[in-house]
């Protein structure tokens, strides 16, 4: 018998790879941001894992808003 069960797709767990390939940040800048609390993560054994919704929010931060000052 298999269990299977729909995660929903904020709380999917995303390693520090898939998260450096998705925003296009080198290593050290992921590390940063975790050590930093910026992005949370979860270690289970020797991996970190980093939830997509938790992403989603710190990407969110930097989101340009019509009318701002374009740097």
């Amino acid at each position: 018998m298999q269990l299977q069960t729909k995660i929903p797709e904020q709380e999917e767990l995303l390693t520090v790879d898939e998260v450096r390939s998705w925003l296009r940040l080198g290593r050290t800048r992921v590390n940063e941001l975790i050590q930093s609390g910026q992005l949370s993560s979860f270690k289970i054994g020797r991996r970190r894992f980093i939830r997509r919704g938790d992403v989603l929010e710190w990407l969110e931060q930097y989101r340009y808003q019509s009318g701002e000052n374009y740097k």
